[in-house]
Parts: C-alpha cells; structure tokens; sequence
C-alpha cells in the first residue's frame, strides 16, 4: 500500500491529480463548474412499466451541493485544501462517475457502468451509498484510496452482504444481497455492469414474482408487504424499506381470523388466496399450518360448505343463506330429496360436476355461481339446458324435449307459490299430437303409472330419460277380428284417441287404418253386410251376426232387394245414409244402429228393444193411412194378408171393396191390372207398396181420384160413372 509520507511526492502525485482533473476535451476531465450533464450517458436499468421508476432522471442540485460521499477531507495531512470527490469523478450531481478518472462517459466503460444506476435517488428502492461497494476515504490520501494502481478496489458494505450474501464482483457482472443471492427465484441475480438500461435490475430479476416454495405463492406483494408497497405491484410506498437488508411484513389476517366465521367467507370468496400461504392443497404449505388441523376431512365432506345433515344440497349455501329466493339455495330440495312418490332421484351429477374432493378440476377454482354442467338425462332428446339465475330453461326434465303442450317448461328456481313443477307442468294431461289423446296414462305406461294418474308405481322410471311404454293391443290384435270387434264395440272412440280423429294415424309412430284397409271408410260392406247383398245390410251384423232372429240382422235383406211383392228399399227409407263411416249419426251410438224413418217409412216408430214398427204406411191397410206394424224379427215372406184383407173379409177394405170383391167376387187384377194379375202375383212390384193407388181398369175405363166431389169416379166398362167412397 502506498503511503505519502514525503510532502515533495505527495505534491506531485497531488499536482498529477489536479492536472489530470483540469484536463478538457479527448483528454478526459469533467465538465466546468456549473457546466450541465446533459450529455452524461448514463443509460437506465428501468423496463417501461417497472415500478421503481428511474434513477437516470437529472437531479435538482447544483455543483455547490452536498452528495453522499462527496464531502471529503482534501486538507490536512496528505490533503489538498479546495478539492473534493467530485474534483477527480462524478459530477455535479454526485461523486459517482461519470465522469471517470479516464474521463469516461460512456456507460458501457467499467469505470463508468451503473454508477448513476446505483447513486441516484430511487422510487423504488432505497438510496444507496458508495461504502456499499467502497471504502470511502476521509482524506484525499487515506489508505486504500489513490495508493493503488486502478480499478478502484471494491469491499462491500452491510446492505451488499445483508442476509449473509457472500457478495463478489468480478469486473464484469456482480453477486450480492442487493441483487438477490439470498433470495429465491430470481431470473438475473447477477447483472452485468455495463448493460445499462438493458432490463438488469427489473422487477424479478432478484427474486421470483412470487418467490418459490416455502414463499406463499401469493403475486400480490400488497398483501404481506404493505408497508412497502401499494396494491398492484405497481408504486413503493417506501421504497426506503426495499432493498434495505430488513423483510417488512405485516399481518395479513384480521386478528379473529381464527374464527370460521371469518375465515371461511374469506376462503370462499377467493380460495386461491389461502392455497398462496397455506399450500395448493391447504396442507400447509410455507406457512405449516393445514386445514386438516381444526377440520378433519372437510376436503370430501360437500356439507362442510354447502347443505345441512340431510344432503349437502343448500341450504345452506356457501354464502350461509337459507332463504329460498337466495340463487344459492333455490330449489336445491326440491331436487334433491332422498325419496320421491314421483319421479327419478335427481342427483347433484344432473346439472354440476361432482367433485371427488374440494380441490377437484371445476369445483372452487372459479369464481360463484357455481357452474352448471348437465348430465345425459338434462340432455335427454337433445334437449340443452340453460340457467339464467332465475330460471331453467331447454332442459329434458322439466319438458323441453317432450311433445308440446306443458304449461310451465321453464320453472322458476327461487318459487314455491304456485307449485312449479305439478303434473301437466312439463306435459301436457294428455301431451299434444302426435301422442296418443288417452288420459289415463296407465293405459301406455302401466310400468311407471296406476290406473287413474294418482299413484306412479315406478317412480324411479319417471323422468329418466326413457319412455316405457307397454303395448296397449293384446297379442294377435292385427287379426281384423280383433282390432275389428274393439272398434265395433266401442265406436270409433275406441281408436280415435291414439290413431286420430279420422283414423288417419299420429305422427309416424301410429299407423293410418288405411294403411291395410284402402277405402274401407266409404266401402259399407267393410263393416256390415256383403253376405246376401252388396248393399251393406247385414248379414252379417258389425259384429258377426248372421241369424234374422237378431236385431242387426233381422229382415235387413227382405227389404233391400227386390222381393215378390214390393221393390228394394234404399237404406235411407230407414236411416241418415252416411257419406263415408265418419258421418253425424253414424257412429255416434254404441250398440245398436240408429232408425230414422224417411220418405213412405215417415211417421212410423220404432221399438228398439223389441224390433216392432207401428204406425208404418208400408205394413199399413191401405184405406186408413199409416196404420201398419210389423215385428223386424218375425220369420218368412209376407203375403197379400199380411198387411191389407186378402178378399176374405173385404169390409175392412176401402170403398166400394167390399161389393166388388165379396158381392161380384172381382179379383184385384180387375182394377189394378197394371200391379197384379189374375192370380193374385204382384207383376210389378216397383207400382206395389210405393204410396199410391195405381188403378189400370182391365176393362178399359176411366179412374178418377178427385171425381164426384172428391169421392171418387169410376167409368168403367161394365158400369156407368159411380162415386167409389
């Protein structure tokens, strides 16, 4: 070490100095007094956005003003009155170069480096001295100052080995305190010193951001550094207390935070915060303190937050609500119940992912509500649920894949008043075409229903996502004579309600009758009839009857074809003709057909019970008008006394009968020769029974109805002109 003991040595290395100062221009030398730093390149270490702000701003001192380190001792022993630190570097902002003693500017010159970088003031971290990387002399010519040949000679001060750093500098990058040795998870701990400006000394660069494991892993430094720095990461409230060789940290709970009633909501509200210190599995991570301490199992136990002794569907909620306009609590119950006279149990896999344990994949680690994830029966027919908060939507379970017609598809979560999900809710009682318009739901879905909809005797396979439907038809029903005896039995009612009001079928599930039976609702013999004739009066009956003794059968054939003694009827004489099998009155009755005399039948009445017409023009006497009865049943053919007097007892005739056919034993050909011939057969039976009097004298003559004043006159051949009645 040198020492300047001789005075003439000491004035000579002094007057060196002095000269070495003085010099301007390439030779180095720092600026004149009061010259600006303008030019000064000194570069930042700051990265847009970085919180500690720059140290390259100029300051606000003059030449004149005092600097750490600058106020040295120039005067007695060894010293030289008048000069300072800034005499031979720095400049007039501080002692610490540039310039350096080479006259340097540059930055990127070792003399020079981060100086500046280091001795200005900062917003970030607190000012640093030259004693923590020199020695800083008293006197010009103190030891260890200029009795060495350059570089200045580096020894640390407390701050660079704080937290005992081993701090070493090897002229090109430096390790100490300052820039993180004893922390963790730095990305740049060992800046080099003449990348000034180069993003040596960013935010990270010392330490991780958070450190790592046993550090809480919390990016928030707010929250156990308060006192350093503000909320955000983004402004040192005391940048003197960072970098300062002390960790400031203050208490991050609230002092009842022991109690659960403080720090649950708090965990729930954010359970990331709480994995920061106390692990991702709260198993106690760099804290040491684990949930497991006060609540054994409460990670797999779903009522620890949420529900009550039952289940752990809410309420409670997590929020401790159990009100059930709370969207936490709602119909939660409703759902949930351990037993149901009605339905399917819905289970909490219907419409949340059920997590294995707290900590599970989409269970706490986004923020409330809870998220909905709908389950293959939700799903049921490509339904897709949706849930607003209030209400819920296009799911399976309350209707939305089903046929139309339920009169409240979208209940409301939070309301019990009216009832949200009664019978006919989700379907209509019975649901809309094309499904089969039966009440009685028994009737398709005895496996899941009783007779009368009051009792479902498998709960469990309503709203399951399957539709069990029993056959409705007995084996063998495609058989005509037993689809075909049902039909006949009960009307088309019997059929209408799955099949369609015209027995079209429903939907594509129901077939049409006309699907086998092509025009049979126009075709009469398709039902009745087709055995005798083809004019559709039986035989046989709708039902198979084929004995006249019965009342669908009866004498249907002797009135429809031409017979001995009248002409065919029409059906119409009788009943309403229908167009086609659906018409009014047709198949409206069950039982029996329906009689409606017409045309010469009017008038007549019909005992349905015994088969009997009364008061019937075509059984009648022809003198007294509708006078006839006859019995539907009665068997054999009709003859001429069946209905009128036969010429045995001609009084019971009209007019003159009796003298003509008892007094002058006339046949009835004499007079109706154009009707009946000589031996009493009728010859036309189209004139016979047809509501007249067709009188052809055979003679020749004159028949007049309205003669002799109403009376009658008859000319005749074998008489002169005479009044009949």
């Amino acid at each position: 070490m040198l020492t300047l003991r001789c005075p003439i040595r000491r004035l000579v290395l002094v007057a060196m100095s002095i000269a070495a100062c003085g010099k301007t221009g390439d030779g180095g030398g720092r600026p004149p007094a009061g010259g600006g730093d303008a030019d000064l390149q000194t570069g930042g270490d700051q990265a847009q956005g970085d919180p500690r702000g720059s140290d390259d701003a100029p300051g606000d001192l003059g030449p004149g003003d005092s600097r750490p380190g600058t106020d040295v001792d120039t005067g007695g022993d060894g010293g030289i009155p008048g000069l300072s630190c800034v005499s031979c570097h720095g400049n007039a902002l501080n002692a610490a170069p540039p310039l350096g003693l080479g006259g340097k500017e540059e930055t990127t010159a070792t003399g020079v480096g981060a100086h500046q970088s280091h001795l200005r003031p900062s917003d970030w971290h607190q000012d640093i001295a030259c004693e923590e990387c020199h020695l800083v002399p008293q006197a010009l010519g103190d030891v260890g100052h200029i009795d060495t040949p350059r570089p200045a000679e580096v020894i640390w001060g407390g701050l660079a080995e704080a937290d005992n750093a081993q701090s070493a500098w090897d002229r090109i990058s430096c390790d100490t305190y300052c820039h993180g040795q004893t922390l963790a998870g730095g990305t740049h701990t060992e800046p080099e010193w003449t990348k000034v400006g180069l993003h040596e000394a960013d935010c990270g660069n010392c330490h991780g951001l958070p450190p790592p494991f046993p550090h809480p892993a919390e990016s928030g430094c707010f929250g156990c550094h308060g006192e350093v720095i503000a909320a955000g990461n983004q402004t040192f409230a005391a940048p003197e207390l960072h970098v300062d060789g002390t960790l400031q940290v203050v208490r991050i709970h609230t002092a009842d935070w022991g109690n659960p009633q403080a720090h649950g909501p708090g965990f729930l509200a954010d359970p990331s915060r709480c994995g920061a210190c106390h692990g991702a599995a709260l198993d106690g991570g760099a804290v040491g303190i684990s949930c497991e301490g006060c609540h054994g199992g409460w990670q797999s136990d779903c009522a620890f937050c949420h529900g009550g002794s039952q289940d752990p569907a809410p309420p409670e909620d997590v929020a401790g609500s159990d009100l059930i306009t709370a969207r936490g609590v709602g119909a939660h119950q409703s759902h949930l119940k351990t037993t149901s006279a009605e339905h399917r149990l819905v289970v909490c896999d219907d419409c949340h992912l059920v997590p294995a344990t707290l900590l599970a994949v989409g269970h706490i680690d986004t923020p409330l509500p809870a998220e909905l994830t709908w389950s293959s029966v939700a799903a049921t027919g490509g339904a897709a649920a949706t849930f607003d908060g209030e209400s819920c939507t296009g799911g399976y379970c309350h209707g939305a894949s089903l046929v139309a017609g339920g009169s409240n598809t979208a209940p409301a979560w939070g309301v019990t008043s009216p009832p949200q999900a009664s019978c006919g809710t989700c379907h209509a009682l019975p649901p809309n075409d094309p499904h089969p318009q039966l009440t009685d739901c028994n009737q398709c879905h005895a496996e899941v229903i009783a007779a009368g909809n009051a009792t479902f005797t498998a709960p469990a396979k309503h709203v399951d996502g399957v539709v069990q439907s029993t056959p409705f038809h007995v084996t063998g029903w495609a058989a005509p004579t037993a689809h075909g005896t049902t039909f006949n039995g009960g009307r088309p009612s019997a059929c209408t309600p799955c099949h369609g009001a015209t027995l079209t079928g429903r939907g594509t599930s129901i077939s049409s009758c006309d699907s086998c039976h092509a025009g049979w609702k126009t075709n009469c013999v398709f039902c009745h009839g087709g055995v005798d004739n083809q004019t559709g009066a039986p035989p046989e009956g709708v039902d198979g009857e084929t004995t006249t003794t019965t009342l669908q059968v009866g004498a249907h054939s002797r009135h429809v074809v031409d017979t001995l003694i009248h002409s065919g009827r029409d059906c119409s004489l009788c009943h309403v003709t229908p167009t086609d099998v659906f018409s009014p009155t047709h198949l409206d009755d069950a039982g029996t057909a329906t009689v409606t005399p017409s045309g010469l039948a009017s008038g007549t009445a019909y005992a349905a019970g015994t088969g009997v017409c009364s008061n019937n023009y075509c059984h009648g006497d022809g003198q007294t008008g509708r006078s006839g009865s006859a019995d539907w049943n009665a068997p054999g053919q009709l003859d001429c006394g069946s209905c009128h007097d036969d010429g045995t007892n001609p009084l019971n005739m009209s007019g003159e009968h009796d003298r003509h056919v008892a007094d002058k034993n006339y046949e009835c050909y004499e007079c109706h020769a154009a009707v009946v011939d000589i031996n009493r057969n009728i010859i036309d039976v189209g004139l016979h029974v047809n509501g007249a009097r067709n009188i052809q004298l055979r003679t020749g003559g004159t028949w007049n109805a309205a003669g002799n004043s109403g009376r009658g006159a008859c000319d005749p051949a074998c008489h002169n002109s005479k009044s009949w009645y």
